[in-house]
């Protein structure tokens, strides 16, 4: 991506958290700061964006009947806990290409009705590896682990819309892989059973904030939609408008040059989703994009759902002819 002007406001306010950051002596006016200027949504973001923590953090809390304080059944949080973690390294595995994968999934525990939180493994790096300060791009771990916890979250966030027509959860499940979504239902399961309900956030340095909330009339519907047998996958390359995205939902919208519908589509990963964010600063921004296209047997009948892979701005003045 290319560099973005480092003397914008929001990317002076960037450069000056990334200054901060990690210094005791500097927590109160960095924590100033940041609660002065996060009334506004565009410095909200930054700041969710460079405070998050460096690998993924799925955090879920558990309430129902079936929570007491904050207790519940040991049991069938164990199996939630366990399916979950399934998934998610089902997830990492086929996202990296390997065979196999160590269990290195964390968990952590708090307050708050029954709190657990999933962790992406940290990882060291190497010191020549890091970007250097002037570079003002949000700084992103493209770990296997963060990047299958992101797409849960999205699964999540996306679930409470509207259950008969909804695009945004059609794209995120899609980036579930098949042998992924059986231990997820698994976790469903016992999510259904203990009538809880699912509230969280998935949170990494680079992303930001990605809010989720389920509740239990939704569970078995998901369950349902976890079962739908992919048919058919396709690549599909198109030139059009961006027609905004929804950053806590992971979700963009496309309107292809010969059609006035726009299409709904999740972000294949996190840079993709930083590069849609940077081009929809502009109005009325052409593209060129690639995608992943699922056709699907739904509940009531086929349908497709769409994975971003790829996008770049077309210079008007080049008059780039439209693919499709």
């Amino acid at each position: 991506m290319e560099s973005l002007n480092e003397h914008e406001p929001t990317e002076l306010f960037r450069s000056t958290i990334r200054e901060m950051i990690g210094l005791p002596e500097n927590e109160l006016e960095l924590a100033s700061m940041v609660a002065m200027m996060g009334h506004d949504e565009k410095y909200r973001i930054v700041a969710e964006q460079e405070l998050a923590p460096v690998n993924g953090h799925l955090e879920l809390h558990l309430s129902g009947e079936t929570v007491v304080q904050h207790a519940t059944n040991a049991r069938p949080f164990g199996q939630f806990v366990l399916q979950m973690a399934e998934s998610v390294k089902s997830t990492a595995r086929d996202i990296s290409g390997a065979k196999r994968l160590k269990d290195e999934l964390l968990i952590e525990t708090g307050p708050g009705s029954v709190k657990t939180t999933f962790v992406a493994p940290p990882r060291r790096r190497d010191p020549s590896t890091l970007p250097t300060p002037e570079k003002q791009e949000p700084l992103i771990d493209d770990d296997r682990f963060s990047e299958a916890l992101r797409r849960v979250a999205v699964v999540f966030a996306n679930v409470e819309g509207d259950l008969q027509e909804n695009p945004a959860l059609d794209s995120a499940i899609s980036q579930i892989p098949a042998a992924s979504r059986l231990p997820l239902k698994k976790a469903l399961d016992e999510v259904l059973k203990q009538e809880w309900s699912l509230e969280g956030s998935f949170t990494q340095r680079g992303i930001g904030v990605t809010r989720v909330k389920v509740h239990p009339h939704s569970i078995s519907y998901l369950r349902a939609r976890l079962a739908e047998t992919v048919v058919s996958t396709d690549t599909w390359e198109s030139t059009g408008y961006l027609d905004g995205h929804t950053w806590s939902t992971g979700t963009m919208r496309f309107i292809p040059v010969k059609n006035s519908r726009p299409i709904t589509a999740s972000f294949g990963d996190s840079e993709v989703q930083l590069e849609v964010g940077k081009l929809d600063s502009k109005p009325s921004q052409k593209v060129r994009v690639r995608m992943t296209v699922h056709s699907t047997i739904g509940l009531t009948a086929t349908k497709k759902s769409y994975v971003l892979d790829s996008i770049s701005s077309i210079d008007e003045a080049q008059g780039t002819p439209p693919l499709f």
